[in-house]
């Protein structure tokens, strides 16, 4: 089924919409770590327009048989979702583990896994300093040239030519 053009704006509006419920609801209640919002976005808005798309039919509302069939059709591919991510998890868990330490999830990923401040005005008084009191993502080291550098004294991690 196809909607009309106008049904795409308002199936979007409501999608839009539910985005920001869904991600509060997701975070705040049910305690799921969902930093991109990808199920308020992908599952809550993309669940109700396919749900909806019957009654923004380009020919007019499709009947309920169709409206059943959409709604239908997103349960059963949300408890698919459900459970195939669930076993992957559970499986991923078991063979490499999910969590970081506590004292690398305090530090930051960006700094335990790359070594990098990524969101530098998030870091607060650690970390390294710009003349501007904030902190600098690379630790002060603009390196244009992958990282070479001509001065061996330089003191920047770089890798000396000499």
């Amino acid at each position: 089924p196809h909607v009309t053009w106008w049904g795409g704006l308002i199936l979007g509006a409501i999608g839009g919409a539910l985005v920001l419920p869904a991600y509060r609801f997701t975070v705040d209640t049910l305690k799921i770590d969902d930093v991109c919002g990808v199920f308020a976005v992908h599952g809550v808005a993309g669940a109700v327009g396919t749900a909806l798309i019957p009654i923004f039919g380009v020919g007019g509302f499709m009947g309920v048989n169709q409206l059943i069939m959409q709604v239908v059709g997103v349960l059963v591919i949300a408890l698919w979702t459900i459970v195939a991510s669930g076993a992957t998890f559970a499986v991923a868990d078991a063979v490499f583990g999910l969590r970081v330490s506590e004292e690398e999830e305090m530090e930051g990923l960006d700094q335990g896994e790359h070594g990098v401040t990524t969101y530098p005005e998030f870091i607060g008084d650690t970390g390294p300093e710009s003349a501007l009191g904030r902190g600098v993502a690379d630790g002060g080291n603009i390196k244009t040239d992958g990282g070479v550098t001509d001065d061996p004294a330089a003191d920047d991690g770089g890798v000396s030519d000499e």
